[in-house]
């Protein structure tokens, strides 16, 4: 069944398993003080054959085959049962619906299929052999109705199974696709609060966080850390005349400008509207900040191509360091963002 727990399933399997060669081995013990040795020798073949077979296929991650080996065996020995007991009065013919349920809750259609198919052809053959007379002055007597009856509650209950079946797994697996839903849903409220849902750059809440790390990076390793606030000049512009759509793409093309540009181990944030930040962790001085800055500012203000147009853009930018300009992220913000605006 799609939606079971493959390692819920084998447990279930294998309790299923030892419960089965229980009450085969009960059932010998019972026939052995009654002397009938016969039928003890077949249920134990029977039972060792359940448990060493199927248990031998589920430990190697057989589930399928494991539960179809269970299953026929089952009837097989049911099968035996009817045969060597009462005929279609022998309590065992109950254990027919059993083993047609488990097979149809477990999502095996062709393996309910042919268990039915047995299933009926035993009632029809114990039931032939007993009108017939092949059975023994024993067996009570027997008339063509009963073995119809039989036939008849075995399909009427099989047809019942089996819808009960196809509705659980229907609901099984609109369950886990609801499931699945809930879980995409989670992974994007996840990614949406510290990505950028146009750029899929970092957002403001995240460079915060990095921030924090970078801080206590550069205070073990004696170093500094700086903030290049940039924004894209005359942006308005782009969206008045080509229009938003044209504006999102340039601020998804620089968004990869910026990434491109950036150190592995910097991190690139979009702040909102037309305003990056790039968090540079781990430098030294004033001039290698200048370094890094003048090479965003040359991959930015390279032309590019808009609703088929060739758009010259360009950036301003300001620069604070920690901990020359403050020590705390909202403070060397304010300051860059002062700087970014002296700049342009």
């Amino acid at each position: 069944m799609p939606s079971i727990d493959p390692a819920h399933r084998r447990v279930r399997l294998s309790q299923t398993l030892w419960l089965a060669g229980g009450a085969l081995i009960l059932a010998a013990s019972l026939r052995l003080i009654n002397g009938s040795f016969n039928i003890v020798l077949v249920v134990m073949v029977g039972a060792v054959f359940l448990l060493a077979g199927a248990g031998w296929l589920l430990r190697r991650d057989h589930v399928e085959a494991a539960m179809a080996t269970m299953l026929a065996t089952l009837t097989a020995m049911l099968v035996y049962f009817i045969a060597r007991g009462d005929g279609l009065r022998d309590p065992a013919v109950l254990g027919f619906s059993a083993v047609l349920v488990f097979a149809a809750l477990n999502g095996q259609r062709r393996l309910f299929l042919v268990l039915l198919g047995a299933c009926l052809l035993a009632i029809v053959g114990v039931g032939t052999a007993t009108l017939q007379g092949w059975r023994g002055d024993s067996i009570p007597a027997l008339a063509v109705s009963d073995i119809v009856d039989a036939s008849l509650i075995l399909l009427v209950s099989s047809y019942s199974i089996g819808m009960m079946a196809k509705d659980l797994r229907r609901a099984l697996r609109r369950l886990a696709a609801e499931n699945q839903a809930v879980r995409e849903s989670r992974r994007r409220i996840e990614y949406l609060a510290t990505r950028d849902a146009l750029t899929g750059l970092h957002n403001r809440p995240a460079a915060r966080d990095h921030f924090d790390l970078a801080v206590a990076q550069a205070r073990r390793g004696r170093a500094k850390v700086a903030l290049l606030y940039l924004d894209i000049d005359h942006f308005k512009n782009v969206n008045d005349s080509l229009g938003h759509p044209a504006g999102d793409e340039l601020l998804r093309r620089m968004a990869e400008r910026l990434e491109a540009v950036a150190r592995s181990g910097d991190t690139v944030s979009r702040l909102g509207g037309d305003e990056f930040l790039l968090l540079l962790g781990d430098v030294s001085d004033g001039e290698h900040v200048a370094s890094i800055a003048h090479r965003v500012l040359a991959a930015t203000s390279a032309p590019l191509m808009l609703s088929n147009i060739e758009v010259h853009v360009s950036a301003s930018l300001g620069v604070t360091m920690y901990p020359d300009d403050g020590g705390d992220f909202d403070s060397l913000l304010k300051r860059a963002d002062i700087a970014m605006y002296r700049a342009k």
